[in-house]
C-alpha cells in the first residue's frame, strides 16, 4: 500500500484553484498504527490501490471540491486546528494527479503534457531495472471458486484445532533433533537434478496449498481474492495470491492471521512428513517423499515466508503487528536519513515522524533488509551460476550490481549536490576522508595465507591390473613387501586361450605335412602358394595368442612397495580384464598433490615455494610448485579429502558418480629432496602459501578469471 508523503518541497502550480477529485474513490476508516488513533484508508477501484491517509490529508480531502481557492480551503482547516501550509496542499495535489486521483485537466499546458510524458518514460525504465529481480504473471481469478467452496472447508479454519495440529507437529520437529546428522547427509546429496526435481515438485504442492490457505483464510473473512499466479525472484519462479483487500480490515489479529495463514499450513504439512519419515525408511517412496515434503517447508518458512527481512509473510505480519504501513520502505527512508545526518551532517525529514526506540528500529530495519536482499539474491544468482546458466547469471550479477548499489549511489551523489549548502564540515570532511582512507587501505598489499588440502603420493606409482581375462595362478607377494624391478608380480592361466593355441599349432602342423605333399609332384606344385598363406594366416593368430598368454603375466616396471588392493585374493579367483588388484609404489620418491579453487588459482605460479604440514607429522617441509593442472573427480574418487568421507574438498553424489562442488585444479608440489620419509606416503594435510596482494586486486583478479572462463570459446 502506497503511504502519502506530506514533507516535499513540490513545484508549485500555477493556479491557485483546487481541481476535480474523482467521485468514484472510497474510503474507510481503520486503527491508526502504532499510536492507535482513528485514521483512513482511501482506496481507488480503477487501479485496485490503497493510500493511506495521515489525519491532516483526510481533513484537506473531507473539504476538498473542484473550483475552491487555496487560501480559502486553509482558513477552513485553521478553524478546526488543523495547520496548514500551501506547500503542503500542493504536495497533496500533486501525489493525487501523479497517482491518477484527480480527473484529467482540460486545459493542460503543452509543458504539463511533456512533463508528465517524461515522467512516464522514467517510470517505465524504472520498473525495467526492478522488474528482472521481481515480476508476477496472474493466472486465475479464483474469487468465484473460493466463494462457493468455502463453505465445505471453514472448519479446518478453527482455532482449537488449528492449536492442536500445530502441537502434533512440534512434536514431530522435536524427533528430528536425533537424526540431524543423517538429515544433513540426505541434504548434502540431494543437490543433483534428480534431487531438484523432487525439491521443485514437493515445492509446488506445498506452495499451492500454502497459497490455498491465505486464498480461503482472506474469503472465510469477505474478503475479495483478486488474482492467483506465478511471480519471479532473480529468475526463481514463486506462487502468489494477492489478498490486497485485507486493507479493509480493521482488526489487526484478523490481518495477521490471513498473512500467517500460508505459514500455518506449511508447518503442520512438515511436521506430519517429518513423523511419517521418522517411522519409515529413509530410502522408501513414503521416505523420500515425506523427507522433501518437510525439507522444503522448513527451508520455505525459515529463509523466505516467515523471514520478515523480505516482503513476503512475515514482513506482513511484522507490519501488521508493530502497525507501520510500508514498513520496508519505511525502514529504507530512516536508514538513508540515519547516515546522512550522521555522516553528512544534513538534516532529512521523513515522511512520517517515529521517535525512541521506533526509530531505531526503522534505522535498523531497513539496514538490516538492505543486506538481506543482497544476500539472497546474491545466493540465488550463484545457484544459478553452479548449476545452471552461467553466462546468465553473469549478467544477473551486473543487473544486480546497477539495481542494488550502483544506481542508490547515483541518486544520493544528486541528492547530495542539491543539499551542498547544508552539509556541514565537521561531518562530511571526516566521513570523505574514512573513504579514501578505506580505498587505500583495501589497496596496500597484505600478507595472506591461502591453504589447500593436499596429500602425498608417489611419484612412481604403477596400477597392477590384469590385463587379459584369466583365472590367478599364483600372486607372489603380499601386501607391503618390496618388489624389484622386473620382479613378476602375478600371472594367470586362461583354459580357453591354451586350448585356441593348441589347436592352432595342430593345425599349422597339419598345413604343413599337406604343403610338403603338394610339392612332391610338379601337377600340385602350382597350388603351394595357397597353402603358404593359409600357413601365414595361422602363424599370425599362433602369435597374437602368445602375445595375450604373456600378458597373463605382470612385472614390476620399477623398484617399490606392492600395495595389495583385495587382502582376500587368492589363487583360482577369475580376473576380468582391466580388474585392479594392487599397486606399487616408490617411496623413496614422493609428491605432494594440493588441490586449489578455481577462484584461488590465480595465487599460485610454477616453481613457488610453499609450506607443508602433514597430518601426524609435527615437524613441516618445503617444497617447490612443479605443475598446475586441471582435475577430475576420477584422480580422487578414493581419496580421504573428498567431503563424503570426511574432507575438506566439496563433493556429491549424482547417481553412481562423484562431481565437485566446483571446479578445482591440481597443484603438483616437489618436496626437497628426500625430506619426505616413505612412512608419510598417503598421509594428508595442507599446504600453504604467503602473498602479498590487496583486497582490490585480488578481488579484480577472480572477477576477471571468472569472466575469462565463462566468455572464452
Amino acid at each position: 500500500m502506497d503511504q502519502l508523503p506530506d514533507n516535499l518541497n513540490p513545484d508549485k502550480p500555477e493556479k491557485k484553484l483546487l481541481p476535480a477529485i474523482r467521485s468514484d474513490l472510497q474510503l474507510y476508516p481503520v486503527t491508526e498504527s502504532i499510536s492507535g488513533q482513528p485514521g483512513w484508508i482511501l482506496f481507488d477501484p480503477v487501479s485496485d490501490g490503497y493510500f493511506r491517509l495521515t489525519r491532516q490529508n483526510h481533513e484537506i480531502l473531507c473539504r476538498f471540491y473542484e473550483g475552491q481557492d487555496v487560501e480559502t480551503l486553509i482558513k477552513q482547516l485553521a478553524q478546526v486546528n488543523i495547520p496548514v501550509t500551501e506547500a503542503e496542499i500542493f504536495q497533496l495535489l500533486n501525489f493525487l494527479r501523479s497517482s491518477g486521483l484527480l480527473y484529467p485537466t482540460p486545459n493542460a499546458t503543452a509543458k504539463e503534457l511533456k512533463a508528465k510524458a517524461v515522467n512516464q518514460r522514467k517510470a517505465f525504465i524504472k520498473s525495467l531495472t526492478k522488474r528482472y529481480m521481481f515480476f508476477k504473471i496472474p493466472l486465475v481469478d479464483p474469487d468465484n471458486f473460493l466463494k462457493e467452496t468455502a463453505p465445505y472447508v471453514s472448519f479446518l479454519f478453527n482455532k482449537y484445532l488449528i492449536s492442536l495440529l500445530c502441537l502434533i507437529s512440534l512434536a514431530g520437529f522435536i524427533t528430528l533433533i536425533p537424526n540431524l546428522s543423517l538429515l544433513g547427509s540426505m541434504f548434502l546429496n540431494s543437490f543433483s537434478w534428480g534431487g531438484m526435481i523432487r525439491f521443485v515438485v514437493a515445492l509446488t504442492i506445498i506452495k499451492i496449498f500454502h497459497e490455498l490457505g491465505h486464498a480461503y483464510a482472506a474469503r472465510i473473512n469477505n474478503i475479495r481474492v483478486r488474482k492467483m499466479g506465478i511471480f519471479f525472484m532473480v529468475m526463481m519462479p514463486r506462487l502468489y495470491t494477492d489478498v490486497t483487500d485485507t486493507w479493509r480490515i480493521d482488526r489487526k489479529r484478523t490481518r495477521m492471521f490471513i498473512s500467517a495463514a500460508g505459514i500455518i499450513i506449511e508447518f503442520i504439512f512438515a511436521g506430519f512428513a517429518a513423523i511419517i519419515w521418522q517411522n519409515s525408511s529413509p530410502t522408501s517412496l513414503i521416505g523420500v517423499i515425506s523427507y522433501n515434503v518437510f525439507a522444503v517447508s522448513i527451508i520455505n518458512t525459515v529463509l523466505i515466508n516467515a523471514n520478515p527481512l523480505m516482503r513476503y509473510d512475515g514482513y506482513y505480519i511484522l507490519m501488521d503487528f508493530i502497525g507501520i504501513d510500508n514498513l520496508q520502505q519505511t525502514g529504507y527512508e530512516y536508514s538513508k536519513a540515519f547516515f546522512r545526518r550522521v555522516l553528512l551532517g544534513v538534516p532529512f525529514k521523513t515522511s512520517r515522524h517515529y521517535s525512541g526506540f521506533v526509530s531505531v528500529f526503522l534505522v535498523l530495519f531497513g539496514f538490516a533488509c538492505f543486506l538481506y536482499k543482497i544476500v539472497i539474491y546474491t545466493g540465488i544468482i550463484m545457484i544459478i551460476y553452479f548449476n545452471f546458466t552461467k553466462a546468465l547469471a553473469i549478467g544477473l550479477i551486473f543487473l544486480e550490481l546497477y539495481a542494488i548499489i550502483i544506481k542508490p549511489l547515483v541518486m544520493e551523489y544528486k541528492i547530495m549536490k542539491v543539499k551542498k549548502a547544508e552539509m556541514k564540515k565537521r561531518y562530511y570532511i571526516p566521513f570523505f576522508t574514512s573513504v579514501v582512507a578505506l580505498m587505500v587501505a583495501l589497496s596496500i598489499p597484505l600478507p595472506w595465507t591461502i591453504s589447500l588440502p593436499c596429500e602425498v603420493k608417489s611419484s612412481n606409482q604403477f596400477v597392477v591390473y590384469a590385463r587379459n581375462d584369466g583365472f590367478l595362478n599364483k600372486l607372489n607377494f603380499k601386501d607391503g613387501d618390496k618388489v624389484e624391478k622386473g620382479q613378476q608380480i602375478f600371472d594367470q592361466t586362461n583354459p580357453y586361450m591354451q586350448t585356441k593355441l593348441k589347436v592352432n599349432n595342430f593345425e599349422r602342423q597339419r598345413l604343413h605335412q599337406e604343403l610338403d605333399i603338394l610339392r612332391t609332384t610338379s601337377e600340385t606344385i602350382s597350388e603351394a602358394g595357397m597353402k603358404l598363406v593359409n600357413i601365414a594366416n595361422v602363424d599370425n593368430i599362433i602369435t597374437e595368442f602368445k602375445r595375450r598368454e604373456n600378458m597373463l603375466k605382470v612385472n614390476s616396471p620399477f623398484k617399490g612397495v606392492f600395495t595389495l588392493y583385495d587382502r582376500e585374493l587368492k589363487p583360482g579367483k577369475w580376473l576380468y580384464k582391466g580388474e585392479p588388484i594392487g599397486e606399487i609404489s616408490n617411496p623413496e620418491d614422493l609428491t605432494v598433490y594440493a588441490y586449489v579453487k578455481e577462484s584461488d588459482i590465480a595465487q599460485f605460479a610454477k616453481n613457488e615455494t610453499v609450506k607443508i604440514t602433514l597430518n601426524g607429522i609435527l615437524k613441516y617441509y618445503t617444497g617447490t610448485v612443479s605443475k598446475i593442472n586441471t582435475v577430475s573427480i576420477e584422480n580422487l574418487n578414493d581419496s580421504s579429502l573428498l567431503s563424503i568421507y570426511g574432507g575438506p574438498i566439496n563433493a556429491i553424489a549424482q547417481g553412481d558418480k562423484l562431481h565437485f562442488v566446483e571446479p578445482y585444479f591440481q597443484v603438483k608440489v616437489k618436496p626437497e629432496k628426500k625430506s619426505l620419509r616413505p612412512h608419510s606416503l598417503g598421509r594428508t594435510g595442507i599446504v600453504e602459501v604467503k602473498h602479498f596482494r590487496s583486497i582490490l586486486v585480488s578481488t579484480y583478479q577472480k572477477t576477471l578469471i571468472m569472466i575469462q572462463n565463462e566468455f572464452s570459446f
